[in-house]
């Protein structure tokens, strides 16, 4: 696929980057267990998936279509990808709040390791979704008069 214009390339790369930087996030986020590293990380983590989310809608409403009021075709090829994202924002944020709950108590809770299993399975399955949208939203055709 050939993109005509660099802003589309800049927002792919942005897009990209920000998936395999929570991808990273995912992989890593067992080494850390103190509190003021962890705190960081998953803040990192947590704007990561925001501007991923932000970076997405961008890209939705810069497009011809979207200009010219075919709202219903970009709704019908990213309504999944969306809502997929913001489940997964929604548990991993749920899983942070909750796992720095239970560390400044000094407890490990059951909820906590539900979330993180809940997380772990969506997360492949919010790359999946989130890289579809993302390669979908740069290609050429949504942007031609």
């Amino acid at each position: 696929m050939k993109l005509s214009l660099k802003r589309h390339s800049f927002i792919l790369s942005f897009q990209l980057f920000f998936l395999i930087s929570d991808l990273v996030f995912n992989c890593t986020s067992i080494f850390f267990n103190e509190g003021k590293s962890l705190t960081f990380f998953y803040f990192l983590q947590d704007s990561f998936l925001l501007l991923l989310l932000a970076s997405i809608i961008y890209s939705c409403y810069s497009t011809t279509c979207y200009q010219v009021g075919l709202t219903d075709i970009i709704h019908r090829n990213f309504r999944i990808p969306v809502f997929v994202i913001l489940c997964y924002i929604s548990i991993s944020l749920s899983l942070h709040l909750v796992t720095m709950y239970y560390l400044r108590n000094g407890e490990s809770p059951k909820v906590a390791t539900a979330l993180l299993v809940i997380q772990k399975i969506l997360c492949p399955i919010n790359f999946y979704f989130s890289k579809r949208s993302v390669l979908i939203i740069s290609d050429p055709r949504y942007y031609e008069n």
